[in-house]
């Protein structure tokens, strides 16, 4: 994510999977060497300091409160996290062992409802902010075939005869995030697979019925604009598919029947159903994909809701 050159990229490891540390440990410098790091200009220095906030108790999670208005998302992100990773802690143990001790240390002079308060909606977004958009593509028609819109200046560039929208999924902090959302979408699209394992590994709620029209095409890819191609059956050698396209094709080149050979490709992919080879045939001769990412920028102040933890 380019929030800022000294911020972390989409594949660095800042949010997600980090334990809560200590509260209590010695750290080198103390509450005032803590708060000295975090008031550097670097972010990943910033970021690490976040880790060490519980260490301090009350004023550890008062400067994580602080943290969610830094002018950085991926602080603001870090701080919620940790922040999230209380709430959540403080709970799971009370229901397994009591109230723990750490948070018994906090609840006569620092009120917990102010960790719920400062995440209650969301992480906070300004002006300027980037968020990765997952949409599900819309589709043109021409009266002859399909035409499938996967990316946003595709969907602004076609005069649509029938009304159509694009269907936005969710928003996420990191392209790399919402590029393996879109990713799954576009195989549960294709392979006609089940929306509600879908929406259970990612706690979305998409509704199968809304997108009834998108997967009902994708059943059959031959409707679908198709890229005249000249190497469908060295294609169909080189990935071991048994299919005599000699009537279609001279001399592994296109004739006037290039489509109809593409059309024999695609019905004995989809009825085998062999999905893996379909989406790289898909992919060879120019179907686009039923789900992309979108990099947005954010207008104005807003909340981004997280479901469940990042």
């Amino acid at each position: 994510m380019n929030i800022s050159p000294n911020c972390p990229r989409d594949d660095d490891a800042v949010l997600g999977g980090q334990n809560l540390p200590p509260v209590g440990s010695v750290v080198l410098g103390g509450l005032e060497g803590l708060r000295q790091r975090f008031a550097g200009d670097n972010c990943e220095q910033r970021i690490a300091a976040l880790a060490d906030a519980l260490n301090y108790g009350e004023a550890g999670i008062a400067l994580l409160i602080e943290a969610m208005d830094d002018g950085v998302l991926a602080v603001r992100a870090t701080a919620y996290q940790y922040l999230q990773q209380i709430a959540s802690a403080k709970s799971e143990q009370k229901c397994i062992q009591g109230t723990p001790k750490w948070w018994q240390q906090l609840e006569g002079n620092f009120i917990p409802d102010k960790v719920q308060g400062a995440i209650a909606k969301g992480i906070p977004l300004r002006k300027g902010d980037r968020l990765y958009c997952v949409y599900i593509s819309a589709f043109d028609y021409d009266d002859n075939y399909f035409t499938l819109l996967d990316s946003i200046e595709a969907y602004k560039q076609h005069n649509f005869h029938y009304d159509e929208q694009l269907h936005l999924v969710s928003r996420y902090l990191f392209r790399e995030q919402a590029e393996r959302v879109a990713e799954d979408l576009h195989q549960i699209i294709l392979a006609d697979g089940s929306f509600a394992d879908f929406n259970q590994r990612y706690q979305l709620n998409l509704d199968p019925c809304v997108y009834a029209f998108i997967t009902d095409k994708a059943k059959d890819l031959t409707q679908f604009y198709r890229n005249e191609q000249q190497s469908i059956a060295h294609w169909c050698t080189e990935h071991e598919i048994n299919i005599d396209l000699d009537e279609y094709l001279v001399n592994d080149g296109i004739t006037d029947w290039w489509w109809d050979a593409q059309e024999a490709v695609l019905e004995k992919l989809q009825s085998q159903p062999n999905y893996q080879l379909l989406d790289k045939f898909r992919e060879l001769i120019g179907i686009g994909k039923f789900a992309f990412v979108y990099e947005e920028m954010v207008s104005e102040k807003s909340y981004l809701k997280i479901t469940g933890t990042l």
